[in-house]
């Protein structure tokens, strides 16, 4: 991905926001003095760069039913698409918790009930 990244944009973009729980490896592609934001938590400031970054959670939602619906109805519009990398029954929720563990898996993992 970095490759690709500054093929386009060889000084590196000045933003990046993780959702895959990527940001070790999509931070290569983060200009020198960029940002970059996750909700998924768990990356360390690479200060030699002097990038900053910023762990981002979004518990404050919780009770925001109006809008956690409104994500809903855009969802299945399909208006807002979420990369799933499998879908799995419940009783398989140890497994989806390996493969996040894993890391490098192309997003997420959905249990259904």
């Amino acid at each position: 991905m970095r490759h690709l990244v500054r093929k386009e944009i060889p000084d590196g973009v000045g933003g990046l926001v993780d959702t895959a729980g990527i940001a070790a490896l999509a931070i290569r592609a983060v200009r020198d003095g960029g940002h970059v934001a996750t909700p998924v938590g768990g990356i360390q400031q690479p200060a030699e760069r002097g990038i900053e970054t910023r762990n981002t959670f979004v518990l404050q939602y919780a009770r925001e039913h109006a809008k956690l619906d409104r994500l809903r109805e855009l969802a299945e519009k399909g208006s807002l698409t979420p990369r799933v990398a499998r879908t799995l029954p419940a009783e398989q929720a140890p497994e989806a918790q390996r493969l996040l563990e894993a890391s490098g898996l192309r997003g997420r993992v959905v249990l259904t009930f």
